[in-house]
């Protein structure tokens, strides 16, 4: 649901033109003092948890890539190693 939030406020963000942006903005900021801040702390909540949960998908993401990256080191050197068993030495010439 929140990730709907977000999308929704993306999107509109998008399709709309600098000049609407801006006017939407400034009414936005305008009404914000008529806000309720029980809704506004419940939306810096869900901003901050949606922070949290993309951090630990970057840091579940790095942590693959580094995993992957020693794999394929790993991978690489012991082919290396068994292709240099089954070939002679070259002589140069």
């Amino acid at each position: 649901m929140k990730m709907l939030f977000i999308f929704s406020l993306l999107i509109a963000s998008v399709l709309s033109s600098p000049a609407d942006l801006f006017r939407e903005s400034a009414a936005f900021l305008a009404s914000m003092s008529e806000a309720d801040p029980t809704v506004v702390n419940e939306m810096i909540a869900l901003i901050e948890d949606i922070k949290a949960d993309n951090q630990k998908d970057k840091d579940n993401s790095e942590k693959a890539a580094v995993d992957s990256r020693e794999v394929a080191d790993a991978k690489t050197q012991a082919h290396a190693e068994r292709t240099s068993q089954l070939m002679p030495p070259t002589k140069h010439l």
